[in-house]
């Protein structure tokens, strides 16, 4: 016996040789019982012992072999399948690598063919390491134990480049191993795991070396194409377990997949979906070719096209054209343009998610002819993979668009996310699901009502200053082309036009009334627009005029409308910047104890916080937690002031905000409304605290015409007189703080329809410390200084 050995990695290596001494065994166990094998088989053994000291490399021997092995075992081997051999014999463990070099026509096609030579090189010496171990613990120490490794070989055919994967089936039948010197003990610990376990993997690291033993026999190995199942593995693995896909990367790594599959070489792949569907990365629809992307997408996203798209794929699992000189465009109009961008032969399938069409997926090629139907095969279980990859896509997209809606538009409520599941669970368990009973109401009992508002003064009337700026405007160009018109041609309707349109002008200039800007806005749209676009059609010489003034009253930021525009920036600013830092502090108070928190946006902000036991059942409330909310809310607003008050200066409109507290001592109950999808009081007597909160946004000081809120104040309203004394500690704290500074102003207020008796507590906000207007400062003098260094106007 000639002995090899192969080395696996730095510490293994296994000591192999070949003998028929294991099938002359085998031969004569079978012999015994099988007397016709005998007769057969009696000559010609023993000769081709004698006559094999190595493993013979000719054909016709290796055949003798295998015909003698299919008589003694035939379910070691499959042979004959046209003239391709599909089993091949072996040394045990030999290099398979070296031997696809040395002797390529005694190996199987795909070994020769093999285009992974290291990934494969990896794969059969891990296998080979496992499988010497499963030999030598079946037949040394009597133990059954199994690797789970497995030899897949990536081939590709030479002519067609057409890639295929077969796994290989190690057989270790004629494969015996004995020990070198003394056999090496198992302690009895490990014989009973992997007894148990029977996995040899687990305990690899605790087994005898692989030195101390010698395998002799004949290794069998057989392919099984497997092909199907490794594309399959591949593409969701590409796909399913990316959670960046579709990308532009995951599309060029499946084209590339693709083109190895199908053997088509510089086809174009790429994915279309409907832009509800389109992630933040892939909205712009970037996953297809750009020479044909406008025109599926144009097809998918066009309100009329998509639904004769969608008709088209509602029965068809597939669209194809091998050549687009002898198809019809009929039924699908699309492939007049398809074929304009430069494209002779494709291959759509639709991709759906519970039978509704998301988008399409495509594989195209210049040439006319590359793809055939029988590309539409290999391709489709590819598709039911991205199918299912772009569920789990869209999944992940409608998780990331309720994340934003919660941010952006609604608080995130996790401080009562509890309780909602625990009514619906008990909803579920009653097996009330499609019943027409109604789900309980969410209600949480004795909790206390903070209330703040950060208002901005007077928006109302600076709304109605920057309308009737942006009209009178208006009404002057307007003015202006209606008197050159009746100047020009002279008809006497142009004349009354302008004399109202001067009368409008000279109302609008002294005071402009709600019901007025109605009015004058509906005429001007109406009447003045209808007699301009005739005069531009009559004077030839106003028509540019004219055409500008359309063009400006179209225009969102047009000079029309500069004024509006200027405050609604100035509005929307402020409400961004407040919401943002409400947000923040609500994060990082919620942790002290969670309550519920929630916020409107008008022009300014309003805030509602309910806290106690019911909303944090797990965790003891105390009246600790209360104080130290109400003095969280009140240091809040008073930041909130400074920062809008810094933030006037860099405003289009120099806005200001008042500030404003409700302090109620006394627990409320409230309950969430599933209409308004909010939570409110809950009561007939809870309500009046609802009424309060309503009505004291403009009271005023009894007894004057003086508004409670101030711009640069901060008023705290009450009815009890321990209120007022617990907010005045609270406020002496903030004056030794050096945030608000003055005396404290106690200020009884006039009555209000359904209330009576409140009283408040006023200070005023230390808006700017000393450094603060001296960084102001020296902020606004290097605002005048150009890059030159001179001072600029």
């Amino acid at each position: 016996m000639k002995t090899t050995i192969v080395h696996l990695g730095v510490s293994h290596e296994i000591d192999s040789a070949f003998s028929l001494q294991p099938i002359l065994d085998a031969w004569e166990a079978r012999q015994g019982s099988d007397q016709d094998v005998a007769r057969e088989n009696e000559d010609k053994l023993p000769k081709l012992v004698r006559e094999s000291d190595n493993l013979p490399e000719d054909y016709d021997q290796r055949s003798r072999i295998c015909r003698l092995i299919e008589k003694i075992s035939p379910s070691a081997l499959t042979l004959h399948h046209g003239n391709e051999l599909k089993t091949s014999l072996h040394v045990p463990f030999e290099n398979l690598v070296d031997l696809s070099l040395s002797n390529p026509s005694i190996l199987p096609g795909c070994l020769v063919n093999n285009v992974e030579k290291d990934a494969f090189s990896k794969l059969y010496q891990s296998a080979y390491y496992f499988l010497a171990y499963q030999v030598i613990l079946e037949q040394v120490y009597g133990i059954s134990a199994q690797s789970s490794k497995t030899i897949v070989c990536n081939s590709a055919d030479p002519e067609t480049s057409v890639r295929s994967y077969n796994e290989l089936i190690l057989d270790h039948s004629f494969i015996k191993v004995s020990c070198k010197g003394s056999c090496p003990v198992l302690s009895k610990s490990l014989r009973r795991k992997l007894t148990i376990s029977g996995c040899i993997e687990q305990f690899s690291g605790h087994l005898p070396a692989l030195k101390e033993f010698k395998f002799y026999g004949l290794m069998l190995i057989s392919t099984r194409d497997v092909t199907h199942r490794e594309i399959t593995r591949k593409c969701r693995q590409l796909m399913v377990k990316n959670d960046r896909f579709p990308d532009k990367t995951s599309i060029a790594n499946l084209t590339s997949e693709l083109e190895s599959i199908t053997g088509l070489q510089g086809i174009e792949v790429g994915l279309i979906l409907k832009e509800e569907y389109c992630s933040p990365e892939n909205h712009k629809n970037n996953l297809y070719p750009e020479h044909i992307n406008p025109v599926l997408s144009g097809l998918l996203n066009n309100h009329d096209s998509r639904r004769l798209v969608d008709s088209f794929f509602s029965n068809r699992t597939a669209f194809f054209a091998s050549d687009f000189e002898t198809t019809s465009h009929r039924g699908f109009p699309i492939l007049g343009e398809i074929r304009e961008c430069g494209i002779n032969s494709l291959l759509i399938f639709p991709v759906k998610i519970n039978d509704k069409l998301i988008g399409v997926f495509g594989v195209m090629s210049a040439t006319a002819g590359m793809i055939k139907r029988e590309h539409a095969n290999i391709i489709e279980p590819v598709v039911e993979i991205l199918n299912i990859a772009m569920e789990r896509s869209v999944e992940r997209l409608d998780t990331r668009v309720d994340k934003v809606v919660k941010e952006k538009f609604t608080a995130v409520q996790n401080s009562v996310d509890w309780k909602f599941k625990e009514v619906a669970l008990r909803y579920m368990q009653a097996g009330n699901i499609g019943d027409d009973k109604k789900i309980e109401r969410v209600v949480f009992e004795n909790v206390y009502p903070l209330y703040g508002s950060i208002d901005v003064r007077n928006s109302s009337i600076e709304r109605m200053q920057a309308i009737q700026k942006d009209l009178l405007k208006q009404l002057k160009i307007a003015a202006g082309i209606v008197s050159k018109g009746f100047e020009l041609c002279g008809l006497p309707l142009l004349g009354e036009m302008r004399f109202r349109l001067e009368k409008y002008v000279e109302t609008v200039s002294i005071m402009l009334f709600p019901g007025d800007e109605v009015m004058i806005q509906q005429y001007l749209h109406e009447n003045v627009s209808s007699i301009l676009k005739h005069l531009a059609l009559r004077e030839i010489s106003l028509s540019a005029e004219i055409q500008k003034y359309f063009e400006q009253i179209k225009a969102d930021n047009s000079r029309l409308t500069t004024s509006c525009s200027k405050f609604d920036e100035s509005i929307e600013t402020i409400n961004q910047e407040l919401s943002r830092f409400l947000d923040e502090e609500q994060d990082k108070i919620q942790k002290t104890y969670p309550h519920y928190f929630e916020r409107f946006v008008t022009d300014g902000i309003d805030f509602n916080i309910y806290i106690g036991q019911s909303i944090t059942p797990s965790k003891p409330f105390e009246d600790f937690y209360l104080q130290n909310m109400k003095l969280w809310q009140l240091s809040t607003l008073v930041f909130a002031a400074k920062m809008t008050h810094r933030l006037a200066r860099t405003l289009p409109v120099a806005l200001q905000t008042t500030q404003l507290i409700l302090a109620h001592s006394k627990p409320i109950n409230i309950s969430f409304r599933p209409a308004e999808r909010k939570f409110d009081v809950d009561g007939a007597y809870n309500i009046h605290y609802e009424i309060i909160k309503k009505r004291i946004d403009k009271v005023r000081i009894r007894s004057t015409n003086e508004r409670l809120t101030q711009p640069g104040t901060i008023a705290i309203v009450y009815s009890q007189a321990a209120e007022a004394n617990e907010y005045q500690g609270y406020l002496e704290y903030l004056q030794t703080s050096g945030l608000v500074d003055g005396e404290i102003e106690w200020l009884e207020l006039e009555e209000l329809r359904g209330v009576m008796g409140l009283k408040a507590l006023r200070v005023r906000i230390v808006l700017d410390t000393p450094n603060e207007i001296i960084a102001a400062a020296l902020k606004g003098t290097s605002a005048l200084i150009g890059e030159n260094g001179k001072c600029e106007e």
